[in-house]
């Protein structure tokens, strides 16, 4: 009797195991959940009101910046105009000048000022996300409760709720919204608590995280903490900020302040998804003006609004961290806050690698994105994405700003591959997971969704394992060239996909460069092809691309003994021959040390041929330009 009650409770162990086991794999679509954590601002903040309704108060809505001027709000329309005829306008009407600075100064204040925070770090209104929860932050949930503009980046190209569910589906994709003003460390502790509910939610025992800038420091610090609960899968880093950024230190900096301006405008290209050249207005701006008014809104409005905001002093770089601490903040009354900022820092912030390490070890595949080849916006000249340098976003070694590794340079680091770019700009070695790392060139901050192959790689790497390492794919080297829309042209080596020429026995495995027009909407046309004196390129020019169309161009290298470095630059003009013509310029090397996927050209390459049309347009535009300069000429 005993053994059959044994052999019965046993069997109703086992069958309880099993139900467990059901619940926590409920389902069996076969996707992994994924949840975002976007960057800097992109939570939607509200302000609790004493009767319990809520406020949108951050970012600002036109309502609210028209309550912030008052009576100011009629001159601030006047500044467009005032602004393109400053440098004759600034001194004549002083009063209008006058007006329009405290109308921008009241603007900055009043937004700055509702998500302050008190010397000890707290909040000092009654701030909340305006929606939380994995519960209520689904894509199922946001589309049901009609509330889809609370969304970061809603409704952009890729990387969205919406196109991430249409493979993983409506309820299994989230967005993590976090008060951005705290400690990453605080909001950390909140992303372990919000992929416990999606865990809950959804049936499944992990999830795949998608995060881009500020939110990368946050799931960095995640990570540093709870990777060895083997809840992450798939974890991307893109255009990170891992160990902050000079563009924040810059903000509170003690000496002046400066503004790239020309880096601004390119940006805004990217950000608007526009392929309308607006770097123009650079010339217009009364820069002078500009910078007087910058430092004086950030010494005067912005910094002591918002210096008591915590997760900004954690996005100063350790090496600028003290003298900025010290000038800024007080040891006493400030002293919960500064706690609070140096027990993160000897976090993830100061353990990145063994992070990742450690993540290997639990089955946790992260993935780094970085951008590169830009001045920061805030004008400080070391090699970034326009936000965050590169040192601090995947910890690379770079040459100084516009400057190259010398001929005889070697990689800092051995780690079995070739980690310096093409253009020698960059040493990878260095970096925190170099073998998880893609960087793109000339690719701005956050842009994955406007250029087609690193969005593509993103994708795979989210979604899939089927990427072994930055070493391992023909489709997607370690090093890119943007080919975002408003880049024009895209230029790369069939037999590496990018600007590394391979060389194998003293013989080069590639013969062909593919040319390709990046627009969506313009024509190019293709007018002259120039390199360096080891090359020699045989290209039937000129020949006009359409958008999206692809040439190859032939070319023989003279010397393949030895490494070799050159560079390879087209002159085009967009749409018709009478506009200005343009260069693209890529730099390259040539070694038998390239760590990626080859494909050997064929010895028989095939060229596009030119058109008649195309030599009719050049001809056409050379005999305009040369009109233009005459006319130019006698009107002096």
């Amino acid at each position: 009797m005993k053994k059959i009650i044994s052999v019965l409770l046993a069997v109703v162990i086992l069958c309880s195991s099993f139900v467990f086991s059901a619940s926590a794999e409920g389902c069996s679509c076969g996707e992994t959940p994924v949840i975002l954590v976007s960057g800097f601002g992109a939570t939607t903040l509200a302000q609790v009101n004493d009767d319990g309704s809520e406020t949108v108060v951050f970012p600002p809505d036109i309502s609210r910046l028209g309550k912030i001027l008052g009576d100011s709000s009629g001159d601030i329309l006047k500044i467009i105009p005032a602004v393109i005829a400053a440098k004759e306008n600034a001194e004549k009407e002083p009063e209008l000048w006058q007006a329009i600075r405290d109308a921008i100064y009241s603007i900055l204040i009043g937004v700055c000022e509702i998500v302050s925070m008190n010397p000890d770090g707290t909040s000092k209104y009654n701030i909340i996300p305006v929606v939380e929860g994995a519960e209520n932050t689904s894509y199922k949930a946001f589309v049901e409760n009609e509330i889809t503009n609370y969304i970061p980046y809603y409704d952009s190209e890729f990387l969205n709720m919406e196109s991430i569910a249409e493979v993983v589906g409506d309820d299994h994709v989230f967005n993590f919204t976090f008060d951005w003003r705290y400690s990453h460390a605080e909001n950390a502790d909140k992303l372990d608590e919000y992929i416990q509910e999606v865990i809950a939610l959804t049936g499944h025992s992990r999830v795949s995280i998608y995060s881009i800038s500020q939110g990368c420091f946050l799931v960095g610090e995640y990570l540093y903490r709870y990777a060895d609960k083997k809840q992450a899968y798939n974890v991307i880093l893109d255009t990170p900020l891992l160990e902050g950024s000079d563009i924040v230190a810059d903000v509170y900096t003690l000496d002046t302040v400066k503004m790239n301006y020309f880096t601004w405008l390119d940006m805004l290209e990217e950000i608007i998804h526009t392929e309308i050249d607006v770097s123009a207005i650079d010339s217009i701006l009364p820069h002078d003006w500009i910078h007087k008014e910058i430092n004086l809104a950030c010494k005067d409005a912005v910094v002591p609004t918002v210096k008591e905001i915590v997760s900004f002093w954690e996005m100063v770089p350790l090496d600028k961290y003290e003298e900025l601490k010290n000038y800024w903040l007080d040891p006493v009354e400030n002293k919960e806050i500064i706690e609070t900022v140096e027990a993160f820092q000897k976090g993830f912030m100061t353990h990145i690698p063994e992070t990742f390490e450690n993540c290997e070890k639990n089955d946790i595949q992260v993935s780094i994105k970085a951008n590169s080849g830009l001045p920061l916006a805030t004008g400080t000249f070391d090699n970034s994405d326009g936000i965050v340098n590169m040192k601090y976003s995947c910890g690379a070694t770079c040459a100084p700003f516009g400057e190259k590794f010398p001929d005889d340079y070697k990689q800092a680091v051995d780690t079995g591959y070739n980690n310096i770019s093409p253009d020698r700009t960059i040493d990878l070695s260095t970096g925190y997971y170099p073998e998880r790392t893609w960087v793109v060139n000339y690719l701005y901050h956050g842009m994955v969704e406007w250029d087609e192959r690193p969005r593509e790689l993103v994708e795979k790497l989210l979604f899939t394992r089927d990427i072994k390492d930055a070493y391992s794919h023909y489709e997607y080297p370690q090093f890119m060239e943007t080919s975002a829309p408003n880049n024009d042209l895209d230029m790369r080596f069939t037999c590496t996909n990018t600007s590394f020429i391979a060389l194998k026995d003293g013989k080069s495995l590639g013969n062909t460069m593919i040319i390709r027009n990046n627009s969506k909407s313009n024509s190019m046309l293709l007018k002259n092809i120039s390199c360096d004196e080891n090359m020699e390129i045989r290209s039937s020019l000129p020949i006009t691309l359409e958008p999206g169309e692809e040439i190859k161009v032939a070319f023989t290298l003279k010397d393949t003994s030895k490494k070799s470095y050159g560079s390879v630059t087209l002159t085009y003009s967009e749409g018709i021959a009478i506009t200005k013509d343009k260069t693209r310029t890529i730099d390259y090397t040539a070694t038998e040390n390239y760590s990626g996927v080859v494909i050997a050209d064929s010895e028989e390459t095939t060229v596009t041929e030119n058109t008649f049309l195309a030599k009719l347009l050049v001809i056409l535009s050379k005999v305009i330009a040369f009109f233009t300069e005459i006319i130019s000429s006698l009107i002096k």
